[in-house]
């Protein structure tokens, strides 16, 4: 892996530790010094690059 392509993949690898550690995205944006809305986003675009999306709800309830 080039150097460029592992820092750019360093906030990434944060922001989902971030996640993992807190189930809960407000903290976690807090944590990683991003705003919520910002990795809303970034999530909703990691689940659709996996083919992950679910029609969950807010904190993973069924709708």
């Amino acid at each position: 892996m080039h150097e460029s392509s592992a820092a750019s993949l360093a906030p990434t690898l944060a922001q989902l530790a971030a996640l993992a550690l807190d189930a809960n995205i407000t903290r976690a944006a807090e944590r990683t010094g991003t705003s919520q809305p910002t990795l809303s986003r970034s999530l909703r675009s990691w689940e659709d690059d996996l083919g992950s999306r679910s029609s969950r709800g807010a904190a993973g309830a069924s709708s």
